[in-house]
């Protein structure tokens, strides 16, 4: 009777010891996986050719995007002359969804991060009802940041120019965004004749860039 009764204690405590294994198992922290768009989608050509490869080249990564057209996106009357919002045409620029999930290396190597779209031409930024979308790298001066902004209409690889101005890229201590944004922006920059206001195009990359 006395080794039935040690019999069955060691098998409660076998049972007890893997069912206590199994629930350790389950609430044993797992190593976190990195969400696949952290990358973002690739370019199909070399980035390093974005200012002289064909339209027809950039209009097949653009096609591999998807465009986040609702709650990222921002849909605004804006007056890009007086650098105004609430007057002026309406002007859209939506995301591109995945850009809130890029890296510093991989902006680096160049992506486009949203589109804009205008409803009648701004000869000043080339913007107009067509889709015009915002490449960022880091192919500027001394390896600044730069954006390049590529009409889906541009006659010739000769008009497309990197913007003028540094592109601004702010790390806000590192805090991410848990979606994607594109924005417009009114922000005055010092001149020598003044502080003028102006319109900017913002959108979240590592971790927002301001243009």
């Amino acid at each position: 009777m006395l080794n039935r009764r040690r019999v069955a204690l060691v098998r409660w405590a076998v049972v007890v010891a893997v069912a206590l294994g199994v629930l350790w198992t389950c609430k044993k922290p797992q190593p976190s996986i990195e969400p696949q768009g952290t990358r973002g989608p690739r370019a199909v050509f070399p980035p390093e050719s974005v200012l002289t490869v064909s339209l027809a080249r950039i209009k097949q990564y653009a096609d591999s995007l998807r465009f986040d057209r609702e709650l990222g996106a921002d849909s605004e009357m804006v007056d890009f002359e007086r650098g105004q919002i609430g007057t002026g045409i309406l002007a859209v620029i939506e995301p591109e969804s995945t850009s809130h999930l890029l890296r510093a290396p991989a902006l680096m190597e160049g992506r486009i991060i949203a589109r804009i779209r205008t409803a009648t031409e701004v000869r000043s930024r080339g913007f107009g009802p067509w889709w015009t979308w915002w490449w960022v790298d880091r192919g500027g001066p001394n390896g600044g940041w730069r954006s390049i902004f590529i009409s889906e209409v541009e006659k010739s690889v000769t008009d497309r120019k990197p913007w003028p101005k540094p592109l601004l890229v702010n790390d806000h201590y590192r805090r991410r965004y848990q979606q994607a944004l594109a924005r417009w922006k009114v922000v005055s920059e010092y001149t020598s004749s003044g502080d003028p206001f102006m319109i900017a195009a913002w959108g979240t990359c590592d971790v927002c860039c301001k243009q």
